[in-house]
């Protein structure tokens, strides 16, 4: 099952893609949504294409439903990823450590200039797979709703950030 979501972000494109890397910020955040989630960057490389492809282990220290820990364990997962700065793109897929083969996610992060380009449109395009027998819908919908309020959440936070520094 996918979506997509897009928001207005109070800076331009290019900004918005040095905050998105930019692991300060990404840890400020984290801290002031209130997730304790934590992240390790395992690799980062540009390959001869100019692709920016990197690799991250993330994990949760929120105490999940019983439902989720039978699926996801821990919730801890690996996100392969890939910015094209060219066609300002980021694509990824997260692998859960527990049960990868049946339950995955892939979503692609765009940003397109607004107006006079001092604004931009960031889309978030996402496909849940959920091939557990039984469960699947139950589970695919909880995990749009939690990934649409942390894409919520994020651009409020991006857009505070923002106007928190120009003062």
């Amino acid at each position: 099952m996918g979506y997509s979501v897009t928001h207005r972000i109070e800076t331009d494109v290019d900004t918005l893609w040095q905050l998105f890397f930019d692991e300060r910020v990404v840890r400020a955040m984290l801290e002031q949504l209130g997730n304790p989630a934590d992240y390790k960057i395992v690799e980062q490389r540009v390959d001869d294409q100019g692709l920016q492809h990197r690799t991250i282990e993330c994990w949760s220290k929120v105490q999940l439903p019983s439902l989720i820990t039978k699926v996801f364990g821990d919730g801890s997962y690996t996100e392969y990823g890939c910015y094209d700065s060219v066609a300002k793109k980021y694509t990824a897929r997260c692998v859960p450590k527990q049960n990868g083969d049946k339950v995955g996610t892939k979503f692609e992060i765009t940003a397109s200039p607004i107006g006079d380009g001092s604004h931009c449109e960031r889309k978030v395009t996402v496909e849940n797979t959920v091939n557990v027998f039984g469960l699947g819908s139950v589970i695919s919908s909880l995990l749009e709703r939690g990934q649409r309020a942390s894409h919520d959440q994020s651009a409020k936070f991006l857009n505070e950030w923002l106007r928190s520094q120009r003062g």
